[in-house]
């Protein structure tokens, strides 16, 4: 991962808009490459790393830190990683793994017979036009609208002919991506099908609609940075280092907004570190004190994904309280699933999973925040629980529309072609003004 961000943000500062947009997108999703997208890659990128492995020739060990910086107009790149992680990314830069053996082993994960259950399942979520474009990037490992570019795939010179070798490993040559690797995933599917309809994709070509929108995003991205003063830093760390890490790297000691993703989202709510010490504690500990006080910035917040707390509640509620609230949410899903038109199993399949879409997902947040013990968290951590969130939305993927308004059954449609079905929880934490 470290290596793919590191590729695809000196792509964004080396190249015109366009072209870096472009590229970046099919380094960040695509299987194969054009032979002038190889090219880019063993020209600067591969310089640049090649500098930075270089100048780790007077280190010792091969755990020591090596920090490169490159200035680009107004921009500022910092990238510090130790001598074999400088080294493991020219590896990836100049693997050269052969096309067929590349595609057999892409298809080994991507088209297994093992997960042709687990897949149609998730199939069965779409439309069946959706399927078609969903499982053509499956075969082809291409992120391109449908029929796009077909002469050009075939042609020698411009097709899509070269491995992506970042998306495969640089000793084994296997494949690193995700069976159930969705290109559509963790963007917003009512923006990815307003940007495909201003292109004229049809409706149905989800991978299409993704691809415009994602090269409208990069594009605007890589143009804004061209106005901006701007200094990247780039680590491979656990978050506990990160704040002595730019102690030594940078000159700046807080933040005013911090990211951390799914990183306080654990499988297991009770798994604990030796001291007994949770994963949420640490990462409120340890990007917490990175955040700007209130007084500093009273708006400043530390932003936190929950993937997974709803089902921990719903499974400590037990079976009596799953088995109630289920007969609820099939009269819900049966407004916009009639059940006695299709009574096949399929059929069976997908109502069942449209149940998730109307889980009462405050109240099981509720119940888990009881669970962690969430006042106990703060009151350890000098963090606060945000109420309400300022900067990101606390349910994005969830269905706001009642069945009786206009373009609730889109809306309803939407959500389950986009597998998220509503349990994700955005969390905002500031922190505590001490007395």
């Amino acid at each position: 991962m470290t290596a793919r961000n590191v590729v695809i943000l000196l792509i964004s500062t080396l190249s015109p808009p366009e072209e870096a947009a472009k590229l970046m997108l099919h380094v960040w999703y695509s299987a194969r490459l054009t032979p002038r997208m190889i090219q880019s890659l063993e020209g600067q990128i591969r310089g640049f790393i090649a500098e930075g492995v270089e100048s780790c020739q007077a280190l010792s060990e091969a755990d020591q830190m090596q920090s490169m910086e490159w200035k680009f107009n107004s921009r500022v790149l910092t990238i510090s990683l130790c001598t074999w992680q400088w080294e493991h990314i020219l590896k990836i830069l100049d693997s050269r793994p052969s096309l067929n053996d590349a595609e057999r082993r892409r298809k080994q994960v991507m088209l297994a017979e093992t997960q042709v259950d687990t897949r149609d399942r998730q199939y069965n979520l779409l439309r069946p036009s959706e399927r078609v474009s969903v499982h053509k990037l499956r075969e082809t490992g291409v992120l391109l609208p449908f029929g796009f570019g077909v002469n050009e795939y075939d042609h020698q010179e411009f097709g899509y002919h070269h491995p992506n070798p970042t998306m495969y490993d640089p000793d084994t040559g296997a494949w690193l991506q995700q069976p159930l690797y969705e290109a559509k995933a963790s963007w917003n599917l009512a923006q990815i099908l307003t940007s495909g309809a201003r292109h004229g994709v049809p409706k149905e070509d989800i991978n299409g609609h993704t691809y415009f929108h994602v090269l409208g995003t990069l594009t605007a991205f890589c143009k804004k940075l061209r106005s901006l003063n701007v200094h990247f830093c780039i680590y491979s760390a656990s978050p506990d280092l990160l704040p002595e890490l730019l102690e030594k790297t940078t000159t700046i000691s807080s933040f005013d907004r911090i990211d951390a993703s799914h990183l306080a989202d654990i499988p297991n709510p009770a798994a604990q570190t030796k001291d007994g010490t949770s994963v949420l504690e640490i990462t409120l500990l340890s990007l917490g004190r990175m955040l700007k006080t209130p007084v500093q910035n009273p708006h400043a917040v530390l932003i936190t994904l929950f993937l997974n707390a709803t089902e921990h509640a719903l499974r400590a509620l037990g079976g009596d309280y799953a088995r109630v609230r289920q007969k609820h949410n099939m009269k819900r899903v049966a407004k916009f699933m009639d059940w006695n038109q299709d009574i096949s199993y399929p059929f069976y399949l997908k109502f069942m999973d449209a149940c998730h879409v109307f889980r009462d997902y405050d109240m099981l947040f509720e119940k888990y925040l009881d669970m962690i013990g969430l006042e106990q968290v703060e009151d350890k951590q000098g963090m606060k629980m945000k109420e309400p969130n300022s900067v990101v939305e606390s349910w994005p993927y969830r269905m706001k529309k009642r069945a009786v308004e206009k373009g609730a059954q889109a809306e309803f449609e939407a959500v389950l072609a986009s597998f998220a079905l509503g349990g994700g929880r955005y969390v905002e934490w500031v922190r505590k003004i001490l007395n």
